[in-house]
């Protein structure tokens, strides 16, 4: 009867640990801003840097970018 009191004693702990080390916090205190304007998707894809190229020499990749 002891050892099952003993064991039931070390499962809880073992619960309690092992729930205080899974619950960190992983997310970062500051998230990143994202472009999501045209001249901002267009700089992520490497097959559309014709396009921000075009953007930039007429002048409109800030008009595009809503700044």
């Amino acid at each position: 009867m002891k050892n099952v009191l003993n064991l039931k004693k070390f499962f809880v702990l073992a619960f309690i640990a092992f729930a205080g080390i899974s619950c960190s916090n992983d997310e970062s205190s500051t998230p990143t801003p994202t472009d999501n304007s045209i001249t901002g998707i267009a700089s992520r894809n490497a097959d559309l840097s014709i396009l921000v190229k075009a953007l930039t020499k007429a002048g409109l990749a800030t008009t595009l970018q809503g700044t």
